[in-house]
């Protein structure tokens, strides 16, 4: 019992140190963007107080930005960590190299999920209850550069998150935890992470699969790939077809790659099969 509170608790210091570095970043963004709003404001209108619809406006437009720079500064930490306890933190996060059938079946995988998700959510039209989410997937896709948002949403996000939930707090919570039990509460603290209840919903959504790959493959690069790809599709997606009907196309292309998805796990499935007979 004491093992799985250390080994809970620990999980929860690596999910507060990402939280962290995204509150203290933005925190001095806002700070600093503050500060800048106000002295022009004072000059061009020395006698009207400063909106602050002006400052969350600047807070919002930083948050590219946001992401790769707390991503960052919380990375640093946990390298710091882990050479202080003389620890390999490829190991310990388990960034060993992948094998080719896994990486693919992650890819494709996260591809095949993002379509069915955002299918969901456009046939549902369940995002009009949530302005929230619409706000920064537009802002995202619309008003921030198209190359720092890949920087941010398909290259940092992906490798960051993964290292943090499936790397560091599921390797942590499944030395004394059953997997099962791991997986759900790593991706529940995943979900919890992104502070937006309709992307926290098919966050955990993402966790479980990603948990179950990284898992199952044995490399946090099935879990970084199957991120990338979730992501990756999502701006894409957004960049091509812009106010345009999509419901048909998500039929289509979710049902081809759902085939594919059970195609790939067929073969794995088997080919582990044969490995354990031969074994």
């Amino acid at each position: 019992m004491r093992s799985k509170w250390r080994d809970f608790g620990i999980s929860i210091l690596y999910f507060l140190n990402a939280v962290g570095g995204q509150v203290l970043v933005g925190a001095i963004i806002g700070i600093v963007g503050g500060i800048i709003i106000a002295v022009k404001h004072a000059i061009n209108n020395p006698t009207e107080e400063v909106p602050m619809d002006l400052i969350l406006e600047f807070v919002t437009k930083a948050t590219t930005w946001m992401i790769i720079i707390s991503a960052g500064f919380s990375l640093l930490i946990y390298l710091l960590v882990f050479k202080i306890a003389k620890k390999s933190f490829i190991a310990g996060t388990g960034l060993v190299k992948g094998k080719g059938l896994y990486l693919i079946f992650s890819i494709i995988l996260g591809i095949t999920l993002n379509f069915i998700i955002s299918g969901i959510i456009n046939i549902t039209d369940i995002q009009r209850f949530f302005p929230e989410h619409q706000k920064i997937s537009e802002l995202l896709v619309g008003e921030t550069s198209l190359i720092v948002t890949f920087l941010a949403v398909v290259i940092t996000a992906p490798f960051f998150e993964e290292i943090v939930f499936r790397g560091l707090i599921l390797g942590q919570m499944k030395k004394s935890f059953p997997i099962i039990v791991a997986v759900i509460i790593q991706s529940l603290l995943f979900g919890l992470y992104h502070f937006n209840v309709l992307q926290g919903m098919y966050a955990f959504i993402l966790g479980i699969a990603a948990g179950v790959v990284c898992l199952w493959g044995d490399s946090l690069w099935n879990a970084i790939l199957l991120h990338l790809s979730f992501n990756g599709t999502s701006l894409i997606i957004g960049q091509l077809f812009k106010d345009k009907d999509m419901t048909t196309i998500y039929y289509l292309i979710t049902i081809s790659l759902s085939l594919c998805a059970a195609i790939f796990v067929f073969i794995l499935f088997y080919q582990r099969k044969e490995q354990r007979a031969c074994s």
